[in-house]
């Protein structure tokens, strides 16, 4: 036990038997370490971010193969485009794909209306076709985001 009296006799102590135990531990008391924990960004994710070694940032239609470009031309408007048609900036759309179910399940999210398009499918190619071909006829069901009552971002 760490906790002693005014003459350094070990005292008991709850918060210490707690510790002793394993059930939880106390700063200043039994079993209690100040752990130094990782960066939340491991290795992949600084890979990701790094990029060439230039230094300059790559242009945007370096990042695509052309072949993608000429197939999904609005669906990648929507992801990259940073200004709208009259100057003004625009923050992009961003697309989330997760698999459950036996199935694909795509989001494609507009942060400046915050609303979603949700399409599932069988393969990620349907998936992009699906958003390209809702984009192209304006059929996709845009959605508006419930409101987050406290919950999300901090501002």
């Amino acid at each position: 036990m760490r906790c002693r009296d005014r003459e350094g006799r070990p005292v008991p102590c709850i918060l210490c038997y707690l510790g002793m135990k394993g059930r939880s531990y106390f700063r200043g008391h039994y079993g209690f370490r100040v752990c130094s924990y990782f960066r939340w960004e491991d290795d992949s994710m600084t890979r990701l971010r790094r990029g060439d070694s230039s230094g300059k940032p790559r242009p945007v239609e370096d990042r695509v193969d052309p072949v993608c470009r000429k197939k999904y031309p609005l669906l990648l408007e929507q992801i990259e485009a940073t200004v709208f048609e009259d100057g003004s900036a625009r923050q992009p759309c961003t697309l989330t794909v997760f698999a459950g179910d036996g199935s694909l399940k795509a989001c494609l999210s507009d942060r400046e209306t915050e609303e979603t398009a949700w399409i599932t499918a069988a393969s990620f190619q349907a998936i992009l076709e699906g958003f390209e071909r809702g984009l192209e006829k304006e059929s996709l069901d845009w959605r508006r985001k419930p409101p987050q009552n406290g919950k999300g971002k901090r501002g």
